[in-house]
């Protein structure tokens, strides 16, 4: 999957370059997708590793959104499976059920978006077991979490709105 790689890499470049999304390139997805891995380039240079940069931002990002999610839902244990899980899509991008030294960089978008889904699903669904002044916070984490699919791909966004419609 090196033309994942490199997809990912040519975005980033671009975005070091000044160059506007949509404008001066194009591609499939929004400019979240390499905003990341535009900061790897900043922190670990034009190689491979900007994109493992990249994935370490989102993934303690998605760290810190799914903790908060999920201390106020769930009970100990299930509430770090999730958290683990969530932070294993972003990581990871490979499918589930994949062997774990069969990992590429296929994609990460896909990853990030369903990551987001997720933690979404679990604010939108599973009831807290107490309300107060964190219900405002859960509506600001979805409005986030949709804004930054919006600007991932935009049928991740979709997905988000669907969710929110169907929760109300």
């Amino acid at each position: 999957m090196t033309w994942d790689l490199l997809f990912n890499l040519s975005g980033a470049w671009h975005l070091r370059f000044g160059h506007v999304p949509h404008v001066d390139f194009h591609e499939a997805v929004g400019q979240l997708t390499f905003i990341p891995t535009h900061i790897g380039l900043e922190v670990a240079g034009p190689s491979p590793r900007a994109l493992l940069v990249g994935v370490g931002i989102v993934t303690g990002f998605v760290f810190v959104v799914a903790t908060f999610a999920a201390w106020r839902r769930l009970p100990l244990i299930p509430a770090a499976l999730f958290v683990v899980f969530v932070c294993l899509l972003a990581v990871r991008p490979a499918n589930v059920g994949d062997s774990p030294n069969a990992h590429s960089f296929a994609m990460t978008y896909n990853r990030y978006g369903w990551a987001g889904i997720s933690i979404i699903g679990l604010i939108l669904f599973v009831p807290p077991r107490r309300r107060g002044w964190a219900d405002v916070a859960d509506m600001a984490v979805v409005a986030a979490l949709a804004m930054a699919l919006f600007y991932l791909k935009v049928t991740y966004f979709a997905v988000a709105i669907a969710s929110i419609v169907v929760a109300l």
